[in-house]
């Protein structure tokens, strides 16, 4: 659903009705599957807040939207081969995955066995002890 908006606004797209219809009948039943689990519980083991889940999953859902539109903006108007784009994409990937690892490090998380949201040296650890990772 997102990325149809965006598209139509940022990148001028002429949406046939019949693709509006689709995006909006799957939307609809995103909708009551996203209802069910936050109003009533189905199965005996529960999440502890299925509310805050569900706003995780829409604002991913819109950020992968708004990275895609940009994406296929920028390739478009700056005639940038695609496998370029994807390497750009993974080098920023990269970039912004340090960075919230590097914050989460200073987060503390009693749940956690390093007692933090994300354990940048352990994580580098297990990955270099471990070849398969």
């Amino acid at each position: 659903f997102f990325t149809l908006v965006l598209s139509v606004v940022f990148l001028r797209r002429h949406i046939a009705a019949f693709q509006w219809s689709a995006v909006c009948l799957n939307l609809l039943g995103t909708v009551v599957v996203g209802l069910a689990s936050v109003l009533g519980p189905t199965h005996p083991v529960q999440a502890p807040n299925p509310l805050l889940g569900a706003v995780l999953v829409i604002s991913g859902l819109f950020l992968a939207a708004v990275q895609g539109v940009l994406e296929e903006k920028f390739v478009g108007q700056y005639k940038v081969p695609a496998l370029q784009a994807v390497g750009w994409e993974g080098v920023w990937g990269l970039g912004m995955i340090i960075v919230v690892m590097a914050i989460g490090y200073y987060i503390p998380v009693a749940s956690q066995p390093t007692g933090r949201a994300a354990d940048f040296i352990d994580a580098s650890l297990m990955i270099s002890n471990n070849w398969r990772l």
